[in-house]
């Protein structure tokens, strides 16, 4: 399977309401985090979100999170998984501690 394209490197807040969203998976919307359809003909289908009252949300950007939709913090480590699949230099990572570096996290 291809992996999701990283639609933002932050979660987004969002106050929602009471109902159904559809959510996109793929990382090439339009209206992130909405499925708008670009999806189609690929093998991503958009992921249901169905709230059973209004709340705040955190929902994952970077579509690596392990609790999808929500976010659980996986993109703080985008750069040290980059790093890893470069094959940087061990010196170039000395002091990384892969800490998120703004302040929402």
């Amino acid at each position: 399977m291809t992996e999701a394209r990283i639609a933002d490197r932050v979660p987004t807040k969002l106050e929602l309401e009471t109902r159904t969203y559809w959510r996109c998976r793929r990382g090439v919307s339009k209206s992130q985090p909405f499925c708008d359809g670009s999806h189609r003909g690929a093998e991503f289908e958009p992921m249901r979100l169905t709230l059973e009252a209004d709340r705040r949300v955190a929902l994952c950007q970077c579509k690596r999170s392990e609790k999808m939709p929500h976010c659980d913090g996986s993109h703080r480590f985008l750069d040290l998984r980059l790093a890893r699949s470069v094959a940087f230099a061990d010196d170039r990572m000395e002091g990384f501690s892969g800490r998120c570096a703004r302040r929402h996290c």
